[in-house]
């Protein structure tokens, strides 16, 4: 059992000191010759959007409460198809994925419906991911790997959306289990992926 203390660092039952507070069964203690090695995840909540990399696709999105996707200069359209042929025709778009997004309690994106809101009362369609015919031909992608690229892109997302993001801890204990170094790496998107990185990557 994990409880949190006053100085901000929260205290384990065997009394192990942690600088944040270990997400539920991901803390792997390890005795070794010297004391204690700590693994663990916690939240991030200062990821910075995926969205600010250099990303494959273009994303765009129109909602009337939130600010989604990429920063465009494209107009709000009256219809789907209106979109796509403006996409097409003004940016040259070869590839498109429609994006839907569930709003209940969380915010999740998807380039399908969601197969848990079949009557789609929480879900909307927000815009399409795409990229342009020189991008494409850039990157030497064929358009059915250029899917693949953009169904990560929109994962990716939808794990920052969703708040599904993680940092990973390695702390360094005395045989008194006083705490001698601390090591964090921020920016691990979705648990399983950031539970094998953290058995590696720090």
């Amino acid at each position: 059992m994990i409880k949190k203390i006053v100085s901000t660092r929260y205290i384990s039952d065997d009394g192990f000191q942690f600088t944040f507070e270990p997400i539920e069964n991901t803390l792997v203690i390890t005795e070794t010759k010297k004391g204690y090695e700590a693994r663990y995840l916690a939240m991030d909540d200062i990821a910075e959007s995926p969205r600010e990399w250099d990303n494959f696709g273009t994303m765009y999105c129109y909602h009337r409460n939130y600010n989604l996707g990429d920063k465009t200069d494209i107009p709000k359209l009256d219809t789907i198809e209106e979109l796509k042929e403006y996409l097409v025709k003004e940016k040259k778009a070869v590839v498109m994925l429609p994006l839907f997004l569930l709003d209940h309690s969380e915010l999740w994106m998807r380039t399908g419906r969601f197969a848990y809101d079949p009557q789609g009362w929480d879900t909307s369609f927000v815009g399409f991911i795409y990229v342009t015919k020189d991008k494409l031909k850039e990157e030497k992608v064929s358009k059915k790997k250029a899917e693949r690229i953009l169904e990560a892109e929109v994962k990716t997302y939808s794990a920052y959306l969703e708040g599904d993001v993680y940092c990973l801890v390695k702390e360094i204990y005395n045989k008194k289990k006083k705490q001698v170094s601390q090591d964090n790496v921020g920016g691990y998107f979705g648990y399983k992926e950031a539970q094998e990185a953290l058995k590696t990557e720090i």
